[in-house]
């Protein structure tokens, strides 16, 4: 799942929960996300989420579609990019890999040195245990 946090615009500090789906975006109050910013087009672009990935298309708009700066017509976005439409820049958060980060407790090299560790102990037990 997807929150979307207004950092910057005439609405900041809004949040949107995202589900999977389609989603347009503008300034249309019919919209799935109406922003009110009179530089964003009536139909502006639209969020597609589907599978985990979260994709957005520009719909004919007049002002650029903006992705962490770079002018996109379509893209997909990641968790941290910042889209930008007319005035208002949107934080894209992925909920799903904030938890999944959260549970892992320790990195991969973490993992193999504990491993190696473990090895070398026992190897150092066995050795110890045929002296005797």
């Amino acid at each position: 799942m997807y929150r979307l946090m207004i950092i910057a615009g005439p609405e900041k500090g809004r949040r949107i929960l995202l589900r999977p789906g389609v989603c347009e975006l503008g300034r249309n109050p019919a919209l799935g996300l109406a922003l009110k910013d009179d530089e964003v087009s009536w139909l502006h672009a639209r969020l597609d989420y589907a599978a985990g990935d979260l994709r957005i298309t520009e719909c004919g708009a007049l002002n650029a579609l903006r992705v962490n700066g770079a002018e996109v017509h379509e893209a997909t976005l990641r968790d941290g990019d910042v889209l930008e439409v007319g005035r208002t820049q949107i934080k894209i958060r992925n909920l799903q890999g904030g938890i999944a980060s959260q549970r892992r407790r320790f990195s991969t090299t973490q993992a193999v040195m504990a491993l190696m560790l473990t090895l070398a102990l026992i190897v150092q037990a066995v050795v110890v245990y045929h002296l005797l």
